[in-house]
């Protein structure tokens, strides 16, 4: 007689397979962020996005010199994918060993990164506009295509982990 294994046992997938399926979700949450940008852009025109605005201000603390536009459009696209496959790793491991930490298929996700980055660390870091000085309009477009990418990310993780081989238990 087989039992259902209930949903706050953690996952019989090894590290590394939990790794990977949250590796692949935050390649896929990226790649629709980007998409969800392309269709309504999420800052005011002329703005920077925050990581090359990052970027630059720390290659100019260090050694004084200037981040071409395109330089910092490089960067800037650099730091989105390796965060989003960063946080989704972790995020990945947290809900492996926690799974009923997946709140709304990812949404929870998708908005914990939208409230820790966007509305606290970016601003703090001078890498955006204080939050009273962002148009309501900005915030609200970046709170939902988070909200997307975390939904995304959840579910190319869980269905990259479902067609996984479990561990043998020995």
């Amino acid at each position: 007689m087989q039992h259902e294994v209930p949903d706050c046992v953690p996952s019989p997938r090894s590290l590394r397979s939990i790794a990977i399926a949250g590796a692949v979700g935050g390649l896929a949450g990226a790649a629709i962020k980007l998409v969800c940008e392309a269709i309504v852009p999420p800052r005011s025109p002329g703005r920077e996005p925050p990581p090359g605005v990052i970027a630059a201000n720390v290659v100019r603390a260090i050694s004084g010199r200037e981040l071409s536009s395109e330089r910092k459009k490089q960067v800037a696209l650099a730091i989105h994918w390796i965060f989003s496959v960063g946080t989704s790793v972790l995020y990945g491991v947290v809900v492996s060993r926690a799974p009923r930490a997946t709140p709304v298929k990812g949404v929870g996700f998708g908005v914990a990164v939208w409230a820790g980055f966007h509305e606290v660390t970016l601003p703090l870091l001078r890498a955006t506009p204080p939050l009273r000085e962002l148009p309501i309009g900005e915030q609200a477009n970046e709170l939902i295509s988070h909200a997307i990418f975390g939904t995304t990310v959840e579910y190319v993780r869980a269905t990259t982990l479902a067609a996984m081989p479990a561990r043998k238990r020995t």
